[in-house]
Parts: structure tokens; sequence; C-alpha cells
């Protein structure tokens, strides 16, 4: 099975005939890395790619010589950093496990994680299952402090650790333009049906329309036709707008009131200052959204604890809890949101524009 699994990587793979050069960085998977290479000199950093898209000849080449097909993914990771003896290893993939085991076999590298979603089951279920002090890394960069007190439980932070927000967000320029009411932050993507969004969108436009309010713009993490059509054959097409997937970062700076389930954007949004309501419709009932087809739900702040209603969010979602938040947010002053948000902040999603913490640290790397 091995093998084939290895055969089909390699006909997809883009090979390279060039030996790796010695670099000052590694960038630990190309996901993201565009968002490092504006903080980092691209001729003085090489890319490790983790899913086998990109394959250099001689470094495969070495490996089979060596050790045959035997721990292939291993011994070509090995190879691949003697021959680049980088002095820091970064990565936006903070839920790869194989990542906090690279300073047990590259003691004298500079390892970086940096946080860019909420984390999976899966991820979770790996660090829990393994003995204390066998993951760990240099430096680690949060979303918030709620974060950092979860996984440095096992992940064991070697230097120092800085809770930062999203860095993403942190590196997008932000103007509130606030020209435009109520947008959705949607987590379907294709081939995906997401039936707690329905409903709760349904619940929403029946607000909307009771009270005057207007249309609720979608924004949807796909292009995908059938995606949209699922949106408009089941809501009133009359009261949404849908908008495909474009540039967020940019589309949020529009909206005055963001609504969304657990959507790492929505907490974003929240970092900015924009007011936000969470219905965390599911979050209280996993067999619920795994029996109707979507990934169960985390509540409002995960992993922070908050009670299951506050002033801009519910966990229970019924009608009258919908009702509520909306006439009080949609009314409410800016100023006002952002005195009652402003403790909580750091512990659901923290802002660093220009993620200034991670440039000061790249400077005694």
């Amino acid at each position: 099975m091995i093998y084939f699994f290895l055969f089909k990587k390699f006909l997809k793979a883009r090979w390279i005939y060039k030996k790796p050069k010695r670099k000052k960085f590694i960038i630990y998977d190309f996901a993201h890395s565009n968002y490092l290479l504006n903080y980092i000199k691209k001729e003085n950093t090489a890319i490790y790619y983790t899913r086998g898209e990109e394959i250099n000849f001689f470094v495969f080449y070495k490996a089979v010589m060596s050790f045959g097909f035997r721990k292939i993914r291993k011994n070509y990771k090995k190879i691949f950093f003697d021959y680049v003896k980088p002095k820091v290893v970064v990565t936006m993939m903070s839920n790869y496990t194989a990542f906090y085991e690279l300073k047990k076999e590259f003691p004298n590298i500079t390892t970086i994680a940096i946080q860019t979603d909420m984390g999976n089951e899966n991820f979770f279920k790996v660090l829990k299952n393994q003995k204390k002090n066998f993951f760990s890394c240099d430096y680690f960069f949060f979303f918030s402090s709620s974060f950092k007190k979860m996984i440095q439980k096992y992940i064991t932070i070697k230097k120092k650790s800085f809770v930062i927000g999203s860095f993403r967000n942190n590196f997008h320029k932000y103007k509130s333009l606030n020209n435009k009411k109520i947008l959705f932050i949607s987590k379907c993507n294709k081939g995906q049906t997401v039936i707690n969004e329905i409903l709760l969108l349904k619940k929403i436009i029946r607000y909307l329309i009771k009270n005057k309010v207007g249309k609720i713009d979608i924004s949807l993490k796909t292009k995908d036709l059938s995606t949209i059509n699922y949106f408009k054959k089941n809501l009133d097409e009359d009261f949404i707008n849908i908008i495909p997937r474009k540039n967020n970062y940019s589309l949020i700076q529009n909206y005055r009131n963001i609504i969304f389930t657990d959507s790492t954007l929505g907490y974003e949004c929240l970092a900015k200052g924009k007011k936000i309501i969470s219905f965390g419709l599911g979050s209280l009932d996993k067999n619920w959204c795994i029996n109707n087809g979507f990934n169960p739900i985390n509540k409002f702040g995960y992993p922070a604890k908050f009670n299951d209603n506050g002033f801009c969010w519910s966990n229970k979602s019924s009608e009258k809890d919908i009702n509520f938040l909306l006439k009080n947010i949609l009314s409410m002053r800016q100023s006002t949101f952002n005195k009652k948000i402003k403790n909580m902040r750091e512990k659901i999603m923290d802002y660093d524009p220009k993620n200034s913490k991670f440039k000061r640290l790249l400077c005694v790397v």
C-alpha cells in the first residue's frame, strides 16, 4: 500500500533537479508561505513540502540509495535538512505534530510555530496520547491566551510564547468603511451541506422581514455553483445576497455587523474591532451535527470558558436568543460594543498589527 501511495505522489509531484542550497530559513509546508515571505527574504529561504507537491531528485535519490524505501519520508526530510542546514524552521501549519518532533533530531535549529486555525480533534488526540515533553518547539505564536494555556499542556515551549491573534489577519491592512449593514460568514465549502447555517439564516431572515432591516449578505468559502444554489434553494432569495469566495480581509471592512457560528474569520473580525454576533447552533450537541452531515462546531470563544449566552453570542441559538441579540447588537454603538468586549478579546482573538512581535523575533534568531 505504501508503494502505491508513493507512486501516486510521484506522478503528481513537481520534480526539482538541482541540489538544495544552504539557506537560513526553512518554511515547513508550503501552505501560507506567501505570508511568511513578506517577512523573510525569499532568496534566504527554502520550502519543505510536507505533502509531496515538490520532490527534489537528489534528495530522493540519496535517501533511496542510503536507506531504501523504508521510512522514506523520514529519511528524505533528514537529508533535505542536511543539505539546507537552516538556522530557523518556521511553520504556519500548527496542527502538524511532526513539526514538534524536529527539536529531537535537530536540537540546534530554532523552531517557530504560528497558529493558523482553531485546531482539530485528531491533532489534540495525538497530543494527549503522547508522553509529556515529547513535542516541543522554541517559539509559538498563539491566537489567544486561552489557546496558549491549552496547547502548552502538551507542547513544551523551550524559549518563549506570544499571543498575537491571527498572523494572516494582522498582516492585512484594515480600514473600517462600515458602509454595509450585515454580513454572515459561512463555513460551507464545495460539496458540503450546513443545516445549522440554514436554520440560523431562516430565523435571522424572519427577524429582518418583521423589522424591515433589509437583506443579509452571505460570504461563502467557494465559488462552486452547487453551493450557491444550495443556499438559494433553502432560503428566501429576496432577502439574501450571495457573495462567492473573494478576499475576505477586504470584504469585512465594509460591514458594521458580522454574524458567524465558529468561523476563524468571525473571530478575526472581533480582533479588528467589528461588532460581531456568534450563534453556536450545534455546539451543545455534537451528535446532532454529525447526524446532519457537518463537523461539530465549538462553543463561543473556544477554548475559553464562557456562559452559553452573552451580550454578543448564544450557544443555544433559540429564536428568542437570536431575536434578542439581533435587536441589541444591530442598534448598539460601536463604542459601547468595544467597552463590553475589551476584557474578553485576549482570551478569544488578540491583534498585533503588522505582526510586530514576529518581526522583532526575527531580529534576534
